[in-house]
């Protein structure tokens, strides 16, 4: 998945709890519903080391999602 670089700016630039907020919306787009609690600082620290890498792979961000999904049952 190609990001658009304003896009990642805008995202990197968010709080814990924004870019969270981002996430769910985008997920959401897709049909995918995430939990409203905010993860930990780490598991969004993997986030925004996964958009500073300019290119996501589908199979990757849905391994993070399905990651966070498990833990928080």
């Amino acid at each position: 998945m190609k990001l658009n670089q304003d896009m990642v700016k805008k995202l990197q630039g968010l709080d814990d709890a924004a870019l969270w907020q981002q996430i769910r919306s985008m997920a959401e787009g897709y049909g995918l519903k995430l939990p409203e609690a905010t993860p930990a600082a780490a598991d969004l620290a993997k986030v925004r080391q996964a958009l500073d890498a300019q290119h996501i792979s589908t199979v990757e961000a849905m391994r993070m999602i399905n990651e966070y999904k498990r833990r928080q049952c």
